[in-house]
């Protein structure tokens, strides 16, 4: 009887790990092509790849030439490059470009596993996967959602959990290799999503600074050798287009960058905290990682593990800050540290389930404050898994509902209808993907104030920007270019007769007498 009962253990223990496989590949790769719709910063952060490959410029490309290392590129090469590859290897195409995301996403899973695991056990680790897997409230938190497209925030997870993990072997077995390592790993993290230069060394200050007034464990360069480790390879990055931009362009860059990070990433706004704050709200995995994060600095623990624990706090909580007083307050922006908090939430709901009842003998063996205990342990496990399935039904049924293309539609009547050598006027980079024309994009200085027109009613002329003067044929006014409202809306259907309309492109012929 102990036999069987040890094999059906095996059976049940293995069954659960190829369904959690199944989901994950589920989830990973079906439908990539079509969900998410393609849009405006996955189109452009395709540019790259695509103009690398066929006209040799690691840049944006425009009727008037090449943007090269364009600042509107806030998707590093370690993830752009990797797509060009494949791109030769088996050609251009949106399947390729999300599929090399899906795989950092699966190494960021792994990562995640194995950070969990050596501070908690490898029951948290695997409830921490499940619940960033399953666990949807809003689109841009959605690990699911944001590891489908070509986009930065899932790669640079990957490379922060794993100089974390780095770290924490480095600190048990103290060698100095390991913390370069560490250093060059939050480096690549920093290449990929710049947002991360912010983060890290403010966290890794804090740590050290907690460190100082509580176990004084962590010798001082054990931060230092990595923190200059990252900044050696950021600043590698930055030298490298200095020397091919020259001194004069690449000035011009960093000042672009400089007014978009001040807008986007650096606008102290204290009025704004509460309600980037208050967008958070519905976040089940927020709202569980806070409460987990509270009761795992409870626990007290003064060991390298704890430190980790402390490090990934300070991170978060650092993240949270910036993004309610410093940043635009787009809910994109909270999707890194929304992530971590299934680590904190897993070991919640982990020690939660510690209280259930093993057996009817447990039950009946429990005193009436021990069965209270059980009952609401039992309330809380329900009602956190009837949130994760519900999301995880949702979050399928969005996989499978989504069946079109309207971005490849376009441009397949593009290229049957409209000449190859008329310049386009559009702001939706995703069209250049599938097409050869030829297309005028407003440059990167005119999101800047177009972004605080939207975000903060900042007056914004329409005549500032004067797309006629490009001499387009045709204009796109797409799903971007509507939410920006760079075109007048009642200038186009008044001066410009509509051709044809698919899904949210609306396509109008500007030069009226060319046939």
């Amino acid at each position: 009887m102990k036999s069987l009962g040890q094999n059906l253990c095996k059976v049940c223990q293995y069954g659960s790990i190829i369904l959690v496989g199944l989901v994950v590949c589920f989830l990973a790769f079906y439908n990539l092509e079509n969900y998410p719709p393609m849009w405006f910063d996955e189109g452009l952060n395709l540019q790259p790849p695509k103009n690398l490959l066929l006209y040799g410029q690691y840049a944006l490309r425009s009727s008037e030439g090449f943007r090269v290392f364009d600042p509107a590129l806030q998707t590093g090469p370690t993830v752009l490059l990797p797509i060009a590859l494949i791109f030769k290897l088996v050609g251009i195409g949106l399947f390729q470009a999300r599929l090399v995301v899906v795989i950092y996403a699966l190494l960021m899973l792994v990562s995640l596993y194995g950070v969990t695991a050596a501070i908690f056990d490898r029951r948290t680790a695997l409830i921490a996967g499940l619940l960033l897997i399953l666990v949807s409230d809003h689109e841009f938190l959605s690990f699911t959602f944001m590891s489908r497209q070509v986009l930065g925030e899932v790669p640079a997870l990957f490379f922060l959990l794993s100089g974390t993990w780095l770290w924490f072997r480095a600190w048990e077995y103290p060698r100095w290799r390991l913390l370069l390592l560490s250093g060059a790993l939050f480096g690549l993290a920093v290449v990929t999503k710049v947002q991360f230069a912010l983060m890290i060394p403010a966290a890794a200050i804090c740590l050290w600074l907690t460190d100082r007034l509580w176990v004084r464990k962590l010798s001082l360069h054990k931060v230092v050798l990595p923190m200059l480790a990252m900044g050696f390879l950021m600043l590698l990055w930055y030298g490298l287009q200095s020397c091919i931009l020259g001194a004069e362009r690449f000035a011009s860059n960093v000042s672009v960058l400089r007014e978009g990070s001040g807008i986007h990433i650096l606008s102290f706004s204290p009025l704004s905290a509460l309600p980037a704050i208050w967008r958070l709200r519905n976040s089940h995995l927020l709202i569980l990682g806070l409460l987990g994060m509270i009761y795992t600095l409870s626990l007290g623990g003064r060991g390298w593990a704890n430190l980790v624990v402390v490090f990934l706090v300070l991170f978060v909580l650092v993240w949270l800050g910036w993004y309610a007083l410093f940043s635009i307050g787009w809910m994109r922006y909270a999707f890194v540290p929304v992530a971590l908090c299934s680590i904190f939430a897993a070991k919640l709901i982990r020690d939660v389930t510690k209280m259930l009842p093993g057996d009817s003998e447990t039950w009946r063996a429990a005193s009436l404050t021990q069965r209270v205990r059980m009952i609401l342990a039992g309330v809380v496990i329900l009602i956190i898994s009837l949130i994760v399935i519900g999301s995880g039904f949702s979050l399928a049924a969005d996989v499978v509902g989504v069946s079109s293309n309207p971005a490849k539609q376009m441009a397949y009547y593009l290229d049957e209808h409209v000449p190859t050598d008329v310049v386009i006027e559009s702001w939706e980079w995703e069209l250049d993907l599938w097409t050869q024309h030829t297309y005028h994009h407003p440059a990167t200085d005119i999101t800047n104030p177009l972004t605080e027109h939207v975000w903060h009613g900042v007056p914004y002329s329409p005549e500032a920007y004067d797309f006629v003067s490009f001499s387009p044929s045709y204009l796109i006014n797409g799903p971007f270019s509507k939410w920006t409202g760079i075109y007048t809306q009642d200038l186009l259907e008044r001066e410009y007769p509509l051709v044809v309309s698919v899904g949210q492109y609306d396509l109008y012929k500007v030069d009226a007498d060319e046939e």
